[in-house]
């Protein structure tokens, strides 16, 4: 029964500690997304507006090169709303999560690496918050934590 308790509360620990490496991640790509759906939106209403051109274009038997301009036209717009669709801030998100994910590995090797990495981010964040910037920087890229 003491053992169940100690590693519910090892457990929770953990969960409290580890927090911050989610949150700051979570909270940026909730404000980026918000952000970009509202270009997303507009990307669409500009490719669907194209499109509406070119129909009509199309509609009046047109020269080649004019078609050809207003296809170029849709493909620059599509592409550009496949860019903003992309978004770093998941994949560092998907990061943290796998870090955290190592942490319940059944190999003693792996779960030392995890300690460490943890460590190693707990005094990146420390010395971040004590000024020592260039410090941090240099033991984050050491340790390869720099996301």
């Amino acid at each position: 029964m003491a053992v169940q308790e100690s590693a519910a509360q090892l457990s929770m620990t953990l969960k409290v500690q580890e927090y911050p490496t989610l949150k700051v991640p979570y909270e940026t790509l909730n404000k980026r997304f918000r952000a970009a759906q509202k270009n997303i939106d507009r990307e669409t209403s500009h490719v669907t507006m194209v499109v509406a051109e070119l129909e009509k274009t199309l509609s009046s038997c047109p020269a080649v090169d004019s078609v050809v301009s207003l296809l170029d036209g849709v493909v620059e717009k599509l592409s550009v709303l496949k860019r903003k669709a992309e978004d770093e801030s998941a994949k560092l998100c998907k990061r943290r999560i796998e870090h955290l994910k190592e942490h319940s590995s059944d190999q003693p090797a792996a779960a030392s690496m995890w300690k460490r990495k943890r460590m190693d981010r707990m005094m990146v964040e420390h010395l971040l918050r004590c000024g020592y910037y260039n410090t941090a920087v240099k033991l984050a890229r050491q340790s390869g934590i720099e996301d």
